[in-house]
């Protein structure tokens, strides 16, 4: 089934929270984990759990709209949505439209449970791989003891989270006020870094590519 729409209206330019403002010492925040697309691609080939269908299916369901009023409310410096170009293609462009760089803590990304265990069966689609031929040139590891983890970077999202730059006590007091309306994976996962001499902007540093423990 697909449906398609168009929405029509009248924006402040000024109050609007852009994707290429992201400041230098900003954190970053995603609000809800990753993974859907994995999840989906194993239902697709019939070797996704109820639990995991379930799981993922009450994350697809959740709307943004408690995450966009109070990202508005905490002062977001910049923002854009997780969908089919994974964290790793929207986080690309934030950071070079914003002439910076980024890192990324793999032990603080909220991933789905069921999403780690495609990973360790490597139950990936292509679009992954798409994905991350796109962005892989702006992607540096640093850490490549759990190198079976990176495709969650590049995983498609379908009705995925917000990815927020904000500055770090903002960011605290968002996170808290996700987790007491319900959006418990909510998590800062990385942070934002002014460009260096020996390093053009628009890279995103992975600085530890084991995952911490699920949402």
């Amino acid at each position: 089934i697909k449906m398609g729409f168009a929405v029509t209206g009248l924006i402040e330019p000024d109050a609007a929270v852009r994707r290429e403002t992201a400041r230098p010492g900003d954190v970053l925040v995603l609000t809800k984990p990753l993974g859907m697309g994995m999840v989906s691609f194993a239902a697709q080939l019939g070797r996704a759990s109820p639990e995991a269908l379930d799981e993922a299916g009450g994350w697809m369901a959740r709307l943004n709209k408690d995450a966009a009023e109070l990202m508005i409310q905490h002062g977001a410096h910049a923002c854009t949505d997780v969908t089919g170009f994974g964290l790793a293609g929207h986080l690309v462009e934030m950071v070079r439209r914003s002439g910076i760089n980024a890192e990324v803590d793999f032990s603080r990304l909220p991933v789905l449970d069921s999403a780690r265990e495609c990973l360790r069966n490597e139950i990936l689609s292509g679009a992954v791989e798409r994905n991350q031929a796109y962005a892989m040139a702006w992607v540096e590891v640093a850490d490549l003891s759990h190198e079976v983890n990176l495709p969650i970077l590049y995983d498609p999202q379908t009705s995925g989270g917000l990815l927020i730059a904000l500055p770090p006590e903002a960011a605290e007091k968002l996170v808290a006020e996700l987790h007491q309306r319900g959006h418990g994976a909510a998590a800062v996962f990385g942070r934002v870094t002014a460009k260096e001499p020996d390093r053009p902007e628009g890279r995103i540093i992975v600085t530890n590519s084991a995952l911490g423990p699920p949402p």
